[in-house]
């Protein structure tokens, strides 16, 4: 038994119809994984910002965010996909000086070029939704 012509020819559109619209969805699925990974990582970074804020006091007895550079609870230690810093806030009075924590894609990982960036207004309120950026 052969093929005709015409069932190859159906045979490719089908095949290609169908690559078409899987690798796309495939890759917005890879991306909303990344953004996972670095929000989830983000609110681990909150969550030892808050605590060490709690822990340290300025002269006046207002916490203070954990340093630009992070330390103590503030784990800035980058992963596989992304590297964390705080853009702003670090150091400053944390009730009511916003904390900025932003997570980039490395290079050479499949997170290159995407940026998440989630903000806390003060150490008691919660952090605002993620800002994603890049592809």
């Amino acid at each position: 038994m052969a093929f005709s012509p015409i069932g190859v020819v159906i045979g490719v559109v089908v095949c290609a119809t169908a690559v078409v619209v899987v690798v796309p969805g495939y890759g917005r699925l890879e991306n909303r994984g990344q953004v996972s990974e670095a929000t989830e990582r983000i609110g681990l970074i909150v969550t030892g910002a808050r605590a060490y804020a709690q822990q340290n006091e300025d002269a006046q007895g207002d916490p203070r965010w954990p340093p630009v550079r992070g330390g103590g609870l503030a784990d800035l230690s980058s992963t596989k996909n992304f590297d964390y810093w705080i853009a702003s806030g670090g150091g400053t009075n944390a009730r009511t000086t916003p904390l900025t924590i932003v997570a980039v894609g490395r290079t050479g990982s499949r997170a290159v070029g995407l940026t998440v960036a989630v903000t806390v207004p003060n150490v008691a309120a919660a952090g605002t939704s993620p800002v994603v950026g890049g592809s």
